[in-house]
């Protein structure tokens, strides 16, 4: 673990329910500040609470929050669950799909939900990478790399590796090893599938496969049971065999598929048996409830795991722990500074032990990162944390916090909303008091009866409900109604430390209108804020004008570039790019549906969808395209994307922006549109790159200028890598991301940071044995981001030392370096989160030290 410079503070809040408080976390040993600073706290159901929390790591502040379940002594189930109803393992689903249908399946109510385990792209996209149990029910088999947590039926937590042991044999003695359950089949793989995989098996031909019927016990499938059954028919061949209601498939390729034509027949009687281990020898066959996450896990007995990798860059994280009898759901944003700028694996496996957490699993991040809870008082969940998609993403699997307490439709709470009051000194703000039973279920409280009053004198709430900041300082607001009463703090600032407006810039098409926020914050705390607070006026754009507070619209004929400021008496004011133009339309992000073919003349080429760990600069996924033009005739070669029926754009666009990964392969990056005037033949030719001009590795943001005398409708059929020089040839892969129509100069920061070598220089030898490896790294948009400075010092990676003032990064050697060639790979990311382009990747040699010199005749050496 790294040395953070953080301080704890341990800021109680009051919670919204008399005798409930937040927690001061612990500082691990060696922390010499802040981990973990409480914000807030909330009632969720009986067991089940939500916390927020404010983390200050080396890329800066985080916001994080936490749903903790009581799973002994409280009326409170844990299930996991899968993307279609009737839990299907195959497709995707977002966490509030997944969750509404628990809890038609399960009569209770959901009152809590995170995203899962990561999973697989297409073909089969959805499916778990490792453990999944649900009520029982093995719905996806363990992977040799990752971790799982497990629900015991007698409510015992496990978390850790666990692998599987599963056979299959005939009466006859033959016998072989299944390696998966749920997954998709390998080359060399024996692969059991359930009918809660799918209808069908889903697999390519050339392997064969049998259906087992007539099993018992019955499904669903267990591990710990034996069961028998017989084998109803055989298949060589085609593949994707139907799936038949309480029966299983067995599928296999290679070695496995030549066993089962050898061994099995129609009518053959078989025997199959699964069980689960846990790296402690612990069996997991009584495992109720079970997910899976990685790369292994995070915390071991309060310690981070050693083996945790130190280089994953900062993102959005989602994560679970176990503390004593409680499951911590955690969810850390990310992506989006200043509000949160997101964490490194080691700084999420410090915020669980910080939470008091002694063993943890990481689940999917990034995107994917989402947390639902049900806030007292209200119907159903509500999404918690701010997705870094800016919407939640279609996941493969989630755990859902189920209360099987029953409402009694009484009123025993109220509670406000908001529930954190920090406001900015004359801002007004409407409140909401909703009522809850005993077990926090909604109940209506009529606001006509709700009685109001502010201890302190720094507020007034009018009879309407709306809360006006009078002077800075701290009180209570009291409310209320059928015999309850809600006192929640609330704090008004007389001026804030930061102002800024949302978004930057703000983009206006002619003829539309363009909303925007003016937003405040103090000492990290963003505050509720009146619009009308501020005054907010144009400069440089004829034509444009703002609608009452929020808003700007400009004319047909505005047009141009400018500043919207918005200010106040006695603050700095905030100000804002204002272009009249359109915003970039995604054409094609390639997060499905698929629609693209590949091409190829006088050469080879395919088209996959992929996902991490191979390249992928935004989302889920992106396009690989591999080309080989070696294979083909000389000549003119060149390998296509094709859309069939064409990507439609929008009116006349200025340019396509697409992100590209390089492979160094100097070739020509283009595209080929269709207009009005030119809806066949070979259509018009526009340029991302000049000729041998794709010669980065990496990604890399390219614009291809359309000709302005296009005339819509305009569609893009192909992006496409051409090489003219007959005598080159040369194979390679490139990854295409968000391909986008753009419109308008809107200032977007697309340009990564430049890292140079600074010392040892390319190809030097040096005498010392601990040289000073450093790197210059500049950027000229959003700035140098800390917290994705990566280096590799001869393949692993080694601790940076940044200096932000001179933009020079040092590699922090722990040991001398042995004698001989050494290799260094420095990779950066700016603020917006664009990468490096180019990193700086060169070699120096340690000489030898010198021996020491030959000894005089007669003389011994000391």
């Amino acid at each position: 673990m790294r040395a953070y410079r953080h301080r704890l503070v341990a800021m109680l809040f009051a919670a919204a329910v008399a005798g409930a408080a937040v927690e001061a976390s612990v500082a691990p040993p060696g922390f010499a500040g802040p981990v973990l600073e409480p914000l807030e706290e909330l009632p969720v159901a009986p067991g089940v609470r939500l916390q927020t929390y404010a983390f200050t790591g080396d890329a800066g502040v985080s916001r994080v929050y936490v749903l903790s379940a009581k799973l002994r002594g409280a009326p409170v189930r844990i299930r996991t669950t899968s993307p279609g109803p009737g839990g299907g393992v195959l497709g995707l689903a977002s966490v509030p799909v997944q969750a509404s249908w628990v809890s038609v399946e399960a009569r209770s109510t959901v009152v809590g939900a995170v995203n899962g385990d990561f999973w697989t792209g297409p073909p089969l996209a959805g499916v778990p990478y490792h453990l999944q149990i649900r009520e029982g029910e093995l719905l996806s088999s363990p992977q040799p790399v990752g971790a799982a947590w497990g629900l015991t039926s007698e409510g015992q937590m496990l978390l850790e590796p666990v692998r599987m042991d599963a056979v299959i044999w005939t009466a006859g003695g033959s016998r072989s090893r299944l390696l998966a359950v749920n997954k998709p089949r390998g080359p060399q793989a024996l692969v059991l599938y359930s009918p809660s995989w799918a209808a069908s098996t889903r697999t390519g031909p050339g392997g064969t496969e049998a259906v087992i019927a007539a099993l018992t016990p019955p499904l669903p499938l267990r591990a710990g049971v034996t069961y028998t059954g017989t084998v109803s028919a055989v298949v060589e061949g085609p593949g994707d065999t139907a799936i038949p209601p309480g029966s299983l498939v067995l599928s296999g390729a290679g070695e496995a598929a030549q066993w089962m034509a050898r061994v099995l027949r129609p009518g053959t009687a078989v025997r199959l048996r699964i069980d689960l281990w846990g790296e402690s020898g612990r069996t997991w066959n009584d495992v109720i409830e079970a997910i899976g996450g990685g790369p292994g896990s995070l915390l071991r007995n309060g310690r981070p795991d050693p083996g945790l990798p130190s280089v994953e860059g900062v993102h959005p994280r989602t994560a679970l722990g176990v503390r004593g009898d409680e499951l911590l759901l955690v969810a850390v944003d990310g992506r989006q500074p200043p509000y949160s700028t997101g964490v490194t694996l080691e700084e999420l496996a410090w915020i669980l032990r910080g939470l008091g957490a002694t063993d943890g699993l990481n689940l999917d991040g990034g995107g994917s990162t989402t947390l639902l809870a049900r806030l007292p008082g209200e119907p159903g969940l509500r999404l918690v944390n701010r997705p870094s998609d800016g919407s939640e993403r279609a996941v493969g699997n989630a755990l859902a916090v189920v209360s099987t307490a029953a409402p009694t439709g009484v009123l025993r709470h109220v509670f406000l909303r908001p529930s954190r009051l920090v406001l900015l000194q004359g801002s007004a703000w409407p409140l909401r008091v909703l009522g809850a039973d005993d077990v926090l279920a909604p109940v209506a409280v009529d606001p006509g009866t709700v009685r109001w009053a502010v201890e302190g004198g720094v507020a007034e709430v009018d009879a309407a409900g709306r809360l006006r900041a009078r002077r800075p300082g701290e009180g209570w607001v009291v409310a209320s109604a059928g015999g309850v009463t809600a006192r929640v703090p609330v704090r008004v600032v007389g001026a804030p430390d930061r102002v800024q407006i949302e978004p930057d810039p703000v983009v206006v098409d002619r003829g539309s209108a363009a909303e925007f926020v003016v937003r405040a914050s103090h000492e990290g705390q963003e505050l509720l804020v009146s619009p009308e607070l501020f005054d907010c006026r144009i400069s440089g754009v004829a034509g444009t004008w703002i609608e009452g507070h929020g808003l700007v619209r400009a004319g047909p004929s505005a047009g141009g570039e400018g500043l919207l400021t918005c200010g106040r008496t006695g603050l700095a004011p905030a100000s804002a790019r204002l272009v009249v133009g359109k915003s970039p339309v995604l054409l094609e992000g390639f997060e499905g549906p698929w629609r693209v073919q590949a091409l190829a003349v006088r050469a080879r080429a395919s088209v996959r969808v992929a996902q991490r760990p191979l390249p992928v600069r935004l989302g889920t996924y992106s396009l690989e395209l591999a080309y080989d033009f070696t294979a083909g005739p000389a000549g003119t070669r060149a390998a296509y994307v094709v859309w069939p029926d064409g990507l439609p754009l929008d009116g006349r666009p200025r340019s396509l922006g697409l992100w590209v990964y390089g492979d160094g392969g100097r070739h020509w990056l283009r595209a080929t549109l269709y207009d009005a005037l030119r809806r066949d033949g070979p259509g018009i030719t526009v340029d991302f790159t000049p000729k041998d001009g794709l010669d980065w590795v990496g990604w890399r943001h390219v614009q291809a200028p359309i000709p302005p005398d296009v005339r819509p409708p305009v569609t893009v059929r192909r992006i496409y890598v051409v090489e003219t020089d007959a005598s080159r040839g040369g194979r390679g892969t490139l990854y295409f991301d968000h391909l986008r129509a753009i419109y308008s100069d809107t200032g977007e920061d697309l340009e990564g940071p430049v890292v140079v070598p600074r010392t040892p220089p390319p190809g030097a030898r040096v005498a010392g044995a601990m040289p000073e490896i450093a790197v210059q790294i500049h950027d000229r948009g959003a700035g140098v981001q800390p917290a994705g400075i990566l280096a590799m010092l001869d393949g692993r990676p080694v601790p940076v030392r940044w200096d932000e003032g001179s933009g020079r990064a040092t590699l922090v050697l722990a040991a001398p370096l042995a004698p001989g060639l050494h290799h260094v790979k420095v990779e950066a990311a700016d603020r917006a989160g664009n990468p490096s382009q180019p990193w700086a990747e060169w070699s120096f040699t340690v000489e030898a030290a010198p021996g020491p010199a030959p000894a005089a005749p007669g003389r011994a050496i000391d």
